[in-house]
């Protein structure tokens, strides 16, 4: 059987990554109310992949959706 990860958001996809060794580089940016929006969805992004290279499948995301 497969080992997956539900996506449900920003929050909980960081840290799960964390939980399996991925270095959250926000924490070496400043973030503030002027951050661009797309910081975000890189980090999102390395985050999941991340979590697929560690040989889970991501269920509730969508890697075209992200990729637009």
């Amino acid at each position: 059987m497969s080992k997956t990860f539900k996506y449900e958001c920003l929050g909980e996809t960081l840290s799960f990554a964390e939980s399996l060794g991925w270095v959250d580089w926000l924490d070496d940016i400043v973030v503030n109310d002027d951050t661009d929006p797309q910081v975000f969805d890189e980090a999102e992004g390395d985050a999941l992949d991340y979590i697929e290279s560690h040989g889970y499948v991501v269920i509730g995301w969508s890697r075209e959706y992200w990729r637009k």
